[in-house]
C-alpha cells in the first residue's frame, strides 16, 4: 500500500540547537530517500520551522516525490512565494503547528491565485491521498 510518509525535518543553523537536536533529519536526507525510493510520498514537515528553509529549498528542488508543509514558526514575508518558486504549487501542502491565524496568514499573503490557494490548502493533498493503492 502506498501512503504519505511525514517526518519532522529542520537545518539548524546555530550551534546551540545542533547539539541539542545532533539527528534531526534535513532536506538532504529526503532528497537522498527520494532518489533511493522514488516511488514513495514523502513529506518534509516544517518548511517554516527548524533553521534555514532556503538552504532546504536547494536540495528539494530536484526531488519531485518530496512535497513540503508550511507549518512552523517562520513566517518570512515571501516564503511561501519562494516554496513555490523552487519547488512549483503542486509540491506544497499547508500545515499549522502554530496559531491558525499565522499559518492560514502566510499563505493569504502569499502573491498567490485563488487557484493556487485552493491547491495549496487542500487540492494536492487530496491528490496525494488518490495515489494511495488499496489491496
Amino acid at each position: 500500500m502506498e501512503f504519505p510518509i511525514l517526518v519532522h525535518a529542520g537545518h539548524p543553523t546555530d550551534q546551540a540547537t545542533r547539539s541539542r537536536q545532533p539527528r534531526i533529519s534535513d532536506a538532504s536526507h529526503f532528497a537522498a530517500a527520494a532518489q533511493r525510493y522514488p516511488e514513495a510520498i514523502l513529506i518534509e514537515a516544517h518548511i517554516g520551522g527548524g533553521g534555514d528553509w532556503e538552504w532546504a529549498l536547494k536540495f528539494l528542488r530536484d526531488a519531485p516525490s518530496v512535497y513540503v508543509d508550511t507549518s512552523g514558526s517562520v513566517i518570512d514575508e515571501w516564503m511561501i512565494d519562494r516554496c513555490i518558486q523552487e519547488l512549483g504549487v503542486h509540491r506544497l501542502l499547508f500545515g499549522t503547528d502554530m496559531s491558525m491565524e499565522a499559518g492560514v496568514g502566510k499563505i493569504l499573503d502569499a502573491d498567490l491565485t485563488e487557484e493556487e490557494r485552493k491547491k495549496v490548502f487542500s487540492e494536492n493533498f487530496l491528490s496525494i491521498l488518490q495515489k494511495r493503492s488499496v489491496p
